[in-house]
């Protein structure tokens, strides 16, 4: 299972980049189109705590990852709130070896759009020193890429379900209760998260910005799944003593086509050549 952050350590992320404490950069958010790629090849450990309800974490992240698996694409809407602001995007995602997606992502007055195609990212934004979409590849060091990496990195695997379930092998799910969601029913089911799991996913470099700011930090991720295995919402919550943060996705249209390509070579360029 290709390990990214997952959306309550994308919540995390947004905290600290939103500035619930001393930060004052709002986050710059990616943006962008369409969609492609991914199947789900694995699941939580053998051994895993049970629901209140019988079924156990492994079992559920069976279940979900078959379904992914079978369906493979989804269309994807994001809310992430902070005391600095909100944040929303919308795009496509699918499932598979690489989680690829397209999304466009508005935070504040800034509007990004991103193109997540395996170790690439394509970003575009009038916040950025061209017009032309920015690449951005896997361990690149210039100034550039050094500098947008984390934000887009939390962004852009704020959608990938399975991260989220690599992520939180070995932590107790309980199983809150049923109900419907878009006249679909669903189960909802309720992870409890302490600061070691809310930072596992943070990218390096913020971390070390992130200092203190997440000692004796709680949060939750409540997922709502079908009966089909497949989730329809996740809400992740992130609470500091200098805030709380919101981070709620949306899965829609699983198994309708979707389309995610990189941008025409003719308008790209590489961030190396920027910096």
């Amino acid at each position: 299972m290709t390990r990214l952050n997952a959306p309550a350590a994308a919540a995390a992320v947004l905290v600290l980049l939103t500035g619930c404490s001393d930060a004052s950069t709002p986050t710059t958010a990616p943006a962008a189109s369409a969609s492609s790629a991914s199947s789900a090849s694995s699941v939580a450990p053998a051994s895993s705590p049970a629901t209140a309800a019988g079924e156990d974490a492994a079992a559920l992240a069976a279940r979900v990852v078959a379904a992914m698996d079978a369906r493979k694409t989804a269309k994807v809407s994001m809310t992430a709130q902070s005391p600095a602001g909100t944040t929303t995007g919308s795009g496509a995602t699918r499932f598979g070896e690489s989680t690829d997606m397209a999304m466009r992502v508005v935070a504040g007055a800034t509007t990004m759009n991103l193109v997540l195609l395996g170790t690439s990212v394509y970003v575009q934004s009038p916040s950025l020193p061209t017009k032309k979409w920015i690449k951005i590849s896997a361990g690149a060091t210039d100034p550039l890429s050094r500098a947008l990496a984390p934000t887009l990195e939390s962004i852009s695997s704020n959608a990938s379900i399975e991260a989220m379930l690599d992520s939180y092998q070995g932590i107790p799910v309980t199983k809150a209760g049923t109900s419907t969601l878009d006249g679909v029913p669903v189960a909802e089911y309720v992870y409890a998260l302490d600061a070691a799991a809310l930072t596992a996913g943070i990218p390096e470099s913020l971390r070390a910005q992130a200092g203190t700011q997440f000692d004796g930090a709680t949060g939750t991720t409540s997922m709502w799944v079908d009966d089909e295995g497949l989730v329809r919402k996740v809400l992740a919550t992130v609470r500091l003593t200098s805030g709380t943060s919101q981070t709620t996705l949306r899965y829609t249209d699983w198994g309708a086509p979707v389309t995610i390509d990189a941008p025409s070579a003719a308008d790209v360029v590489d961030a190396a050549s920027l910096s």
